[in-house]
């Protein structure tokens, strides 16, 4: 456990530091692919901390990408749940997102989730 725990730390803070600039300097509207690329580091991060803390009962790399998307699909749910109480309760902010950006998202997430599991379960039997 304690030999992927630098990755986990070096997601968190990646992801943290991405997201921090983007939000600052409106990276996520400006440059197309930058949430793309921070789905695709949200779903490595997800599946480190699966593999690192063995919260959950993965026992193949299916089950893993697996479980990063259904914490993505949780992701996107709530995106869709709060835009629709925005609009609802401040008028139209803007918030609408095409189904082919929520089915991006989820590829990215499985994506990071796969590239990492193969790496950090590589590792594993080495």
């Amino acid at each position: 456990m304690k030999h992927h725990i630098p990755t986990v730390v070096i997601l968190t803070l990646g992801i943290l530091t991405g997201h921090f600039f983007g939000a600052l300097f409106s990276l996520y509207e400006t440059i197309f692919w930058f949430d793309m690329v921070m789905h695709t580091l949200g779903g490595a991060w997800l599946a480190s901390i699966f593999i690192t803390v063995k919260w959950f009962p993965y026992r193949t790399m299916l089950h893993l990408v697996g479980l990063v998307l259904l914490a993505g699909l949780a992701w996107e749910i709530y995106e869709y749940a709060f835009a629709a109480w925005a609009t609802a309760e401040f008028g139209d902010l803007g918030f609408h997102q095409p189904w082919t950006d929520t089915a991006s998202d989820l590829m990215l997430d499985a994506a990071g989730a796969a590239i990492t599991g193969l790496f950090l379960f590589h590792e594993k039997r080495n």
